[in-house]
């Protein structure tokens, strides 16, 4: 079996029968765009969220913390409080 790797201006054959062969390639990929400088830490909210991501290169991965979960107790009961701060 033989096998043909082509890339810009040069062929490489690989000869099954062989044994112990190794090559290596290195390749550049290069992103062209706006990098993203707004928030890559967002906590939910009670309102729709957007982030402005959108044709943005991007850095790191947005974290999502957890929704915000508060409770209160008097004398009357329980209050719980989701999504937004007491």
């Amino acid at each position: 079996m033989e096998v043909i790797i082509n890339c810009p201006k040069k062929e490489v054959k690989i000869d099954a029968k062989q044994k112990d062969i190794e090559f290596s390639s290195t390749y550049s990929v290069y992103i062209e765009g706006e990098i993203y400088d707004g928030d890559y830490e967002v906590t939910p909210k009670v309102d729709a969220q957007s982030l402005p991501t959108a044709t943005k290169v991007m850095l790191q991965d947005v974290q999502i913390k957890k929704i915000p979960y508060f409770e209160t107790s008097n004398e009357y009961g329980n209050t719980i409080y989701i999504g937004s701060e007491v």
